[in-house]
């Protein structure tokens, strides 16, 4: 998964990482860039536009050392994250699968239905897509 953002505007999504199993570097830990959190709100300086056309249009920031860094994580250790930030996950090279738990908060219902995650899950099979839109649908009637 290359380097990308969750979501264009910092502050309105909140992103929880919980792995099930230990996160080695042979099982492709997720990489962040910190500090990248509200490039993408569109400064018009255009020093600023240039730093983040390269650190981030062009995902130097995840290339360059010291600029990023893999997150390693026992199971069961607990990441929190802006969706905003740049991040991806590093090429899995073990044997076995890397299940994390991934949680997604959103600052309000606007703010949830402009991400509309979901919108590309399960695109080859609409009918699966469309059992976990029900259970997503039934799990916030319940919360109210």
């Amino acid at each position: 998964q290359g380097l990308h953002s969750d979501f264009s505007a910092s502050g309105k999504h909140l992103e929880v990482h919980v792995p099930l199993v230990d996160i080695i570097a042979g099982l492709g830990p997720t990489v962040f860039c910190p500090g990248t959190h509200g490039s993408l709100d569109g400064s018009a300086d255009p020093a600023e536009r240039a730093i983040d056309w390269y650190f981030l249009d062009e995902k130097n920031c995840g290339t360059i050392p010291g600029f990023s860094y893999a997150r390693l994580a026992p199971a069961g250790a607990i990441t929190i994250y802006d969706a905003n930030v740049y991040h991806g996950g590093s090429a899995n090279n073990g044997t076995v699968p890397r299940p994390v738990l991934q949680l997604s908060f959103g600052a309000s219902l606007e703010d949830i239905d402009a991400r509309n995650y979901l919108r590309s899950v399960f695109k080859e099979d609409p009918q699966r897509r469309l059992g976990v839109l029900e259970a997503v649908s039934a799990y916030r009637k319940a919360l109210g």
